[in-house]
């Protein structure tokens, strides 16, 4: 066989192997589950110590917390390719001003174990003290009221196609993080 013949050969069986796939995608489902689970595990301790003490910095209290699984990069109109784990929650401050609150959390932030941004005015006008500690994310955020808002979440992780519309529905048992 000629070589011009053996690299045609090549390429049409590439290219029904890529036509014949239907649509399948090569990603793991075990591997992609056990992330996704150990990435749960992560955020809510990190996101649980967070709270605790930012309520000892800050004079108020946590309200409103919640966590769950959340669609990362959009595939499609309301699908999501990647997903990731992202607790949130509220802590009330009483009146004052977004950096005096926000400086008060670098520490907490710090002791955690975060590497910690300096704090950023948003276009949106919200202010933002931001962190990362691996693979983590952390921002305390300030929009103007009297609260700031934390954020933490853990990588954006690709899943199987045919479970991503289960990773964007599936509950959490306990999404309170306090």
């Amino acid at each position: 066989m000629t070589v011009a013949r053996t690299l045609l050969t090549l390429m049409l069986l590439a290219a029904l192997g890529a036509c014949c796939r239907g649509g399948k995608d090569e990603v793991d489902a075990e591997d992609a589950s056990r992330t996704l689970e150990h990435q749960r595990t992560e955020v809510r301790l990190a996101a649980r110590e967070l709270v605790i003490a930012a309520e000892k910095h800050l004079p108020g209290t946590t309200r409103n917390s919640s966590s769950g699984f959340r669609g990362c990069e959009s595939s499609f109109s309301e699908q999501f390719r990647t997903f990731h784990y992202l607790a949130q929650a509220r802590i009330d401050t009483g009146p004052g001003s977004a950096a005096s609150y926000l400086e008060k959390l670098r520490p907490v932030l710090q002791n955690a174990g975060f590497t910690v941004e300096d704090v950023r005015e948003e276009p949106n006008g919200f202010t933002t003290l931001a962190a990362r500690k691996g693979d983590l994310a952390a921002s305390f955020v300030h929009t103007g009221g009297p609260f700031v808002g934390l954020d933490v979440s853990g990588g954006c992780v690709e899943v199987p196609e045919d479970q991503r519309g289960a990773w964007l529905r599936k509950e959490e048992p306990n999404p309170e993080i306090r």
